[in-house]
């Protein structure tokens, strides 16, 4: 499946890369919703794949994400600030 989505991948950006920029919209959305067709069945396959990923990383690495949750947020913050830039953080 990789070579496939790479493939169509490429040919977004073969699409993309020249056209104008008031076309942009309409193909992001034509694109858009071959990819969501045709990816459908791939990305239930992957959903609960990458939901016990992440379960079982979060349980391995428990302290180690505390950690980072306690002391690069508040540190991104302070970069913010410093910076002058807003940034986004996902919740878990």
């Amino acid at each position: 499946m990789l070579a496939e989505e790479d493939g169509f991948f490429a040919r977004v950006d073969a699409a993309l890369n020249p056209a104008a920029p008031t076309e942009l919209p309409r193909l992001d959305r034509e694109f858009g919703s071959v990819y969501a067709t045709r990816m459908r069945p791939v990305e239930a396959a992957r959903e609960p794949a990458r939901a016990r990923a992440r379960r079982s990383f979060l349980k391995e690495h428990d302290a180690d994400v505390r950690d980072l949750r306690r002391d690069l947020v508040p540190s991104l913050r302070r970069a913010e600030t410093r910076y002058g830039v807003r940034l986004a953080i996902p919740a878990p």
